[in-house]
């Protein structure tokens, strides 16, 4: 099509696609995301980049992250924690996430911002790290007057959100490490090639996006995605 894809050639500002449903949802490292018809928040936004921004990956997957656990938090549902990268972590377990690609449209280049939350899935079956919004709270106690939670308005706050930390990258990147999963604390990591874990304590993440531990032996450490990655829990 002239207009590229989703229609962002003729866009100078951030355009949004949500839906219902989806079948081929992807997540980290090529992994499948399941979701059932209707239960969940599923949108992709498509930021535009100015020349050379494209190299900003760390500082926009840390802003945007923390946009999104922000606008969650403030709608009142609950402790939102950011697992490194950028999964969303509710309880020790994961209920949403995002996933980032440049894309070139045209003349131009795009963020393309993929976010998944899970809202009112109670099925998880052959996930048991998984979990949704709707599992975590008593829908009396909820801020919203419904059996279940309203998937829009839930997608408008977080837009919100995300809109206001591109507005803002630099001070929501910073705010990332307020969010960030088991900080000062010991985790697990697994290697990428050998599966071996390493135990130790997460210290924070850098500029370049590396986490940044404390080995057992007491030597301080620093890892790429891919390199390793975090297990959940203790």
């Amino acid at each position: 099509m002239e207009s590229g894809a989703m229609g962002v050639n003729t866009q100078k500002n951030p355009l949004v696609l949500y839906t219902d449903v989806q079948t081929q949802g992807k997540g980290q490292r090529g992994n499948t995301w399941i979701s059932e018809a209707g239960k969940n928040a599923m949108f992709t936004v498509a930021f535009p980049l100015m020349p050379g921004y494209e190299n900003q990956l760390v500082l926009m997957n840390k802003g945007l992250s923390a946009g999104l656990a922000d606008a969650l938090m403030n709608l009142g549902l609950g402790s939102i924690e950011i697992k490194w990268p950028n999964d969303l972590i509710l309880n020790h377990k994961k209920v949403g996430g995002m996933l980032m690609e440049i894309i070139t449209v045209g003349a131009n280049k795009y963020l393309f911002l993929g976010v998944g939350v899970n809202v009112n899935q109670v099925n998880f079956e052959n996930q048991p790290l998984a979990t949704s919004l709707c599992l975590n709270f008593e829908k009396s106690k909820a801020p919203f007057d419904s059996e279940t939670f309203n998937i829009k308005e839930i997608i408008v706050a977080m837009i919100h959100g995300l809109w206001n930390a591109w507005d803002q990258l630099g001070e929501f990147a910073e705010k990332y490490a307020d969010w960030l999963y088991r900080k000062e604390q010991n985790i697990k990591l697994i290697a990428g090639d050998s599966h071996e874990m390493i135990d130790c304590k997460l210290m924070g993440i850098n500029e370049k996006g590396q986490i940044c531990v404390e080995l057992s032996s007491g030597e301080l450490a620093e890892f790429h995605h891919g390199e390793v990655k975090m297990a959940y829990g203790y």
